[in-house]
């Protein structure tokens, strides 16, 4: 299995990230898997150029992690950003019908992204 590692960021976007990392387990904590993430954002970085600033560098992060995925040949070749949105909106959806189904879930949603052996 291939194991993704993640360089250290600079000093700033370290705070930024453990910021956000805290603020995304208070709004979650209050509002479930519905909170929104323009909440969190503004949690950890109040103010409207560092909302607008964490958000993009969520996405940055996230287009990252998708590449090294790729790259790494752990994820599906054909799995973009736009799934991803699908996939976590449907875990949203799924975990009011079952409180620990939401787990179940990611486990179906996980061993789908893995890429297919040909």
């Amino acid at each position: 299995m291939t194991t993704i590692v993640l360089t250290p960021a600079p000093r700033d976007a370290q705070r930024n990230r453990e910021r956000l990392i805290a603020a995304a387990r208070e709004v979650f904590g209050e509002k479930g898997l519905d909170a929104p993430l323009e909440e969190i954002a503004r949690r950890a970085l109040p103010g409207a150029k560092k909302l607008e600033a964490a958000k993009a560098e969520v996405g940055e992060r996230i287009a990252r992690i998708v590449a090294r995925a790729h790259d790494a040949g752990v994820l599906r070749p054909d799995f973009g950003l736009d799934d991803l949105g699908f996939a976590i909106a449907a875990t949203a959806q799924a975990a009011p019908l079952d409180p620990d189904g939401w787990r179940r879930h990611l486990d179906f949603l996980f061993d789908g992204l893995r890429p297919q052996d040909t």
